[in-house]
């Protein structure tokens, strides 16, 4: 049930952030139908990378979530990188590890920040890889 509460967190975060773009940055949520937009326009795409759940107790009411949170920025070929490398700035600004996410009552936290990857040239977009690492633990009431 955790991973859907974390999956909501950032995703709905991310959703808020590129609503305020300008102009709004169209966002492929996992499984979710998505038309592309056309050939030129910048657009992101995110996942979430849970691992295994863990414990740190020995009656293992404890529960470790912890995992990537990736969003790859679309970016129009043959344009540079300044575009994407100021929407990663912007995206750094809303997930700081100095402030965790809050959804229903589960704490989230960024134990690595945001940080963005080498781009990826693909056939109709230059992607950009921007990730961060999370962890959230619950315990019995």
């Amino acid at each position: 049930m955790s991973n859907k509460i974390i999956r909501a967190a950032f995703e709905t975060r991310l959703a808020a952030w590129a609503a305020a773009q300008t102009p709004p940055l169209p966002v492929a949520f996992e499984n979710i139908d998505f038309t592309p937009p056309a050939a030129g326009t910048a657009y992101a795409r995110c996942f979430l990378l849970p691992v295994d759940e863990d414990t740190e107790t020995v009656d293992m009411q404890h529960r470790a979530y912890e995992g990537i949170f990736q969003v790859t920025l679309c970016m129009p070929l043959g344009q540079g990188n300044g575009a994407a490398d100021d929407l990663v700035a912007s995206l750094q600004a809303v997930f700081n590890p100095a402030a965790p996410l809050v959804q229903t009552g589960l704490r989230i936290f960024l134990t690595r920040p945001l940080s963005r990857r080498s781009g990826i040239t693909e056939d109709t977009c230059f992607s950009v890889p921007v990730s961060c690492a999370y962890r959230a633990d619950t315990y019995p009431t």
